[in-house]
């Protein structure tokens, strides 16, 4: 409980990691299932979880590659 009052001024700004600190204090685990972008860098190269339902979009990364 003590993260509540701790990270409470900077979770109403949105900080990220204020706010999982705070759900880490109530118990929460963070899985591979938090993370889409994680789960379409495994599935791009060719490592696919049981527990996750395929994705029909693919993922396209916003940066180009480079080529030399």
């Amino acid at each position: 409980m003590k993260a509540i009052h701790k990270y409470k001024n900077a979770a109403k700004r949105g900080d990220k990691e204020a706010l999982r600190r705070i759900s880490q204090s109530f118990g929460y685990q963070n899985t591979i299932h938090d993370n889409p972008k994680m789960i379409a860098l495994l599935k791009r190269a060719g490592i696919e979880l049981e527990t996750v339902e395929p994705i029909t979009k693919e993922y396209h990364a916003d940066t180009k590659t480079l080529a030399l």
